[in-house]
Parts: structure tokens; C-alpha cells; sequence
């Protein structure tokens, strides 16, 4: 299994234990990302569409050094000082992301370092679909396609099943999180999941 990690430089990375970009298996994730700068000011102060231009940016870089680029990333959540400027952080994500097309979500946050507009983090599943030069994805797969790709995959314990069914059950943890933290394909473990639900139900209609 593939466990990388990169560091952006920041300062709090050391002393918070944490790093830029981490990658485990195919699932890579981007720390949360603002436009403070090395020398500790702000870009483009106030300026909400460049400094998401320059955040992405730099998340892109720190893909790179785990092995994962931007078509690979599945969700995008953004942290707004004011939602009223979020129509620059919409732009500017829309251009980037065109064809790609990850979930997101946005909240408005109390930023505090003055001219500070939004912080981004980002998460990503590295695959081999090929992706168009205008990142425009290939013809998609059809869910009984990924499905049987996951289930080849399919090697686990009925042991370890059953644990992870269970985590997923309690609804703690999206699937995706899951299978970053036991390197299972989320397919898989939504497989698991409804083969264990018919199991039940086949107990109580029985």
C-alpha cells in the first residue's frame, strides 16, 4: 500500500504534527489552505477569486508530490469569511474543476487574520481513468462496471468485514473516510454493507 506525505513549508506543520498533502493507498487529501504567504502576509488581500486561484494552486502542487493531480480529487470544502464574496470562490472553482466535478461544500468562517477571504481543503482518489487534456473525463463507468472492478479487489476477511460494516452502520464515518482509514476500496464496503443488510433480512423474513 502506498503511504506518502508532503509538507507545504507552513510552520504549524511541525509543531502540530501534521502534514500538507497525505496520501494512503489511493485516497489523498489536501490540509486546509489559505493564501497566507512565507513571508506571513496575506495574497491578494479581500480578493476572494484570486485567492482561491492561488490556493488551488498550491493544492495542486502538493497532489502532485503525493502522486495524485486534480482530476483525482472527489470533494472540495471551502471555508468563507463571508458568504457574500462566495460568488469569486464559485468562479474560479468552476474553471478549475470543469469536467471534474467533485462534491462540495461551503461554510462561512470566522477567518481572523485580516484580508484573509477563504480556506480550502481538498480530497482525492487517485484512479486510472483517462482524462481529456481539457479535463474533460473519458466516457464514465457504469456502476455495475465499478462495482465488479471492486469486488476483483475483494481479498478481506469476513472478520474484517464485519468490522468495517459495523463502522459504517454507525454512520460515523462517510464511506469514503472509511476506506482511507482501512485502505478499502468505498466500493467495496458499500458492497459489504448491503450484502449484510439482505443477510439480515433474509434471517427475519425466514
Amino acid at each position: 500500500m502506498i503511504i506518502s506525505k508532503a509538507s507545504g513549508g507552513g510552520r504549524l506543520e511541525k509543531i502540530a504534527s501534521y502534514a500538507r498533502a497525505k496520501r494512503v493507498g489511493p485516497f489523498a487529501f489536501v490540509s486546509g489552505t489559505t493564501s497566507m504567504q512565507s513571508d506571513g502576509t496575506v495574497y491578494a488581500p479581500y480578493d476572494t477569486a484570486a485567492q482561491t486561484e492561488y490556493i488551488l494552486k498550491r493544492m495542486e502542487e502538493a497532489l502532485h508530490a503525493v502522486g495524485a493531480e486534480l482530476s483525482h480529487v472527489v470533494r472540495t470544502r471551502a471555508y468563507l469569511t463571508d458568504m457574500r464574496d462566495a460568488g469569486g470562490f464559485i468562479k474560479v472553482h468552476g474553471e478549475i474543476f470543469k469536467g471534474i466535478e467533485p462534491t462540495l461544500t461551503g461554510v462561512q468562517a470566522g477567518l481572523t487574520t485580516p484580508g484573509m477571504m477563504v480556506e480550502i481543503e481538498l480530497d482525492a482518489i487517485v484512479h486510472t481513468d483517462a482524462v481529456y487534456a481539457d479535463n474533460t473525463p473519458a466516457e464514465a463507468s457504469s456502476p455495475q462496471e465499478l462495482e465488479s472492478d471492486a469486488a476483483e479487489a475483494d481479498g478481506h476477511s469476513a472478520e474484517f468485514k464485519a468490522k468495517v460494516v459495523l463502522e459504517a452502520m454507525s454512520g460515523k464515518l462517510t464511506l469514503a473516510d472509511l476506506g482511507a482509514k482501512h485502505g478499502v476500496n468505498p466500493l467495496l464496503i458499500d458492497k459489504w454493507q448491503r450484502e449484510a443488510t439482505n443477510n439480515m433480512a433474509d434471517v427475519f423474513s425466514g
